[in-house]
């Protein structure tokens, strides 16, 4: 599954690895664009729908990737949640509230953000979430690090009490 999938991009290099891949986003335009790029491409396993993160969905997945919206504040003068994700990173936070009903048990989620936005208090929000997580890798372009982070749902450790 990718969240905000916009042009379709991860959805469509997804497909390639994968059976079936559904791609959702908020803007009815992005949606219909994503549909348009898959076909140019000849890409059938692939599947559009419009839908407020996980709004719309159905079903549960093995991997979610979500480009996560960068900005704190809309500083670039756009009124987009494609840009900025709320003051106190709101966006983020109901992703993942509601991902891990939509993650298969063993699934992970891969999430593109960038230093701008602040990746220690990310942190904090996906060990407060219920998720472990890792650093898959990073990036320098022009004046921030672009940053991707795979998570998966901390599996509760049951205490043992001797017999």
């Amino acid at each position: 599954m990718d969240v905000g999938t916009g042009c379709g991009i991860q959805a469509i290099v997804a497909s390639q690895r994968a059976e079936r891949v559904l791609g959702v986003d908020v803007n009815p335009d992005a949606v219909l664009l994503a549909g348009e790029n898959a076909g140019l491409n000849g890409v059938l396993n692939v599947e559009f729908l419009v839908s407020d993160l996980f709004e719309n969905v159905c079903g549960i997945f093995d991997v979610v990737l979500f480009n996560t919206p960068y900005l704190l504040e809309d500083a670039c003068g756009v009124e987009s949640t494609a840009w900025a994700g709320g003051a106190e990173r709101e966006v983020v936070s109901r992703f993942l509230d509601d991902a891990k009903n939509h993650l298969e048990e063993d699934g992970f989620m891969v999430l593109v953000t960038s230093d701008a936005c602040g990746s220690e208090c990310l942190e904090k929000m996906f060990s407060g979430g219920g998720y472990e997580f890792e650093l898959a890798g990073s990036e320098k372009v022009f004046f921030e690090d672009l940053l991707c982070y795979r998570l998966w749902v901390r599996k509760s450790k049951k205490k043992v009490e001797p017999p």
